[in-house]
């Protein structure tokens, strides 16, 4: 997944799904800045967009629940 990352950066989806994956095995500073930044490469104006934006700021909150 990482080489993936490394080669579309700016893809949304896939820092997405790395910080899922984080999340998932109880990584939360490496989940955390992953979801900020699918959050930060999202574009503005897509109603696919907001609800992804959901799912990051969802995951975000299990993985600051995971942090303490």
């Amino acid at each position: 997944m990482r080489l993936a990352l490394a080669q579309q950066p700016d893809l949304p989806q896939g820092w997405l799904s790395y910080g899922a994956l984080m999340v998932e095995l109880h990584h939360p500073t490496e989940a955390e800045p992953a979801l900020r930044r699918a959050l930060a490469d999202l574009p503005a104006d897509e109603a696919r967009s907001a609800a992804l934006a959901d799912l990051c700021w969802q995951l975000l909150s299990q993985a600051a629940e995971q942090r303490g």
